[in-house]
């Protein structure tokens, strides 16, 4: 557990925590990935499948669970995009860095999510 918000501030500034090796912090970022890739993939099978089944059986159930579906990947393509513009930086264009665009995608997704559920909601 974390002891204060001194350690939490060198977690969100370095992306570890103090005290870490380095072969540490690599096989945490290997897990990391992979997490990743393996939930990435799994919902894509399950869009897959859900658009298959909403097409055979036309259920509102199955096509609302189908949204569903379709803004998790819909997020994890946002998250992934925005770590992969944070790793490319450009100090022409982005003085200060782009280490702050996380949190912005974060509230820009969860409006989307809200908007597209509360559009459920009262249909």
């Amino acid at each position: 557990m974390l002891e204060g918000f001194n350690e939490m501030d060198a977690l969100t500034d370095r992306g570890f925590l103090p005290g870490m090796s380095k072969e540490e912090r690599e096989q945490v970022a290997r897990s990391e990935t992979l997490a990743i890739r393996l939930s990435n993939i799994a919902n894509m099978v399950l869009f897959a499948a859900k658009v298959y089944a909403s097409v055979r059986s036309g259920s509102l159930a199955i096509i609302a669970s189908t949204l569903d579906s379709l803004l998790d990947l819909l997020s994890g393509f946002i998250l992934w995009f925005t770590a992969f513009s944070m790793q490319t930086p450009n100090p022409y264009r982005y003085p200060i860095g782009k280490k702050r665009m996380q949190p912005l995608v974060s509230f820009v997704s969860t409006c989307t999510f809200y908007n597209s559920f509360s559009r459920e909601l009262f249909s």
